[in-house]
């Protein structure tokens, strides 16, 4: 569990959305600061500036190293585990800071769901789907499915953890997908 500060630094961190666009090219799969300047059309200095404060933040880890024209160039991965809130460490966070987070967040999610739509990536496949499910729950209904979501999103990381095992020894090309769990009380 990360502590309040720690879960701050974080989300600070992720308030650039600069940053946040290293971790989520980052969360698919390693890359080098120069491929991921390449990847992002920008200066390298500017990915190696933002790489260092993404490490700070604990977000960011070396994944590995390896010799590229005589030198030695290192590979970096999103650690995914960082990038989850639990609510016990979100308290005491200034609300301004979770709206802000949860906002990009959400509008991120919205532009790929939008791309997939108008792509028709969405509906090529049988294991891709949407489910909006309204329910009445009680309080122990409430906790349980929270508890229900929490069990699937560290099943998920564990495959995600995997998956990047299985492609980087068998070399073959990876699939981006994107996941989202919203679960939240509607308003009255």
């Amino acid at each position: 569990m990360k502590a309040g500060s720690e879960a701050r630094a974080v989300i600070l961190a992720l308030s650039d959305p600069f940053r946040l666009a290293l971790v989520t090219r980052l969360a698919l799969g390693p890359a080098s600061a120069a491929e991921l300047a390449a990847d992002l059309d920008v200066p390298v200095e500017q990915v190696r500036y933002q790489l260092k404060r993404l490490r700070a933040a604990g977000i960011v880890t070396i994944h590995g190293e390896r010799e590229h024209r005589g030198a030695v160039e290192r590979t970096f991965v999103a650690d995914g585990r960082k990038l989850v809130f639990r609510g016990e460490e979100l308290a005491g966070l200034p609300e301004r800071e979770l709206r802000g987070h949860d906002t990009e967040l959400l509008r991120i999610f919205f532009r790929e769901v939008v791309e997939a739509a108008r792509t028709g990536s969405l509906f090529d496949e049988d294991e891709h789907f949407l489910v909006r499910m309204p329910l009445l729950l009680d309080a122990q209904g409430f906790r349980e499915v929270g508890e229900r979501f929490e069990a699937a999103l560290d099943r998920l990381l564990e495959v995600r953890t995997q998956c990047l095992a299985r492609l980087e020894e068998a070399g073959e090309k990876p699939r981006s997908a994107t996941s989202a769990f919203f679960f939240f009380e509607i308003p009255k």
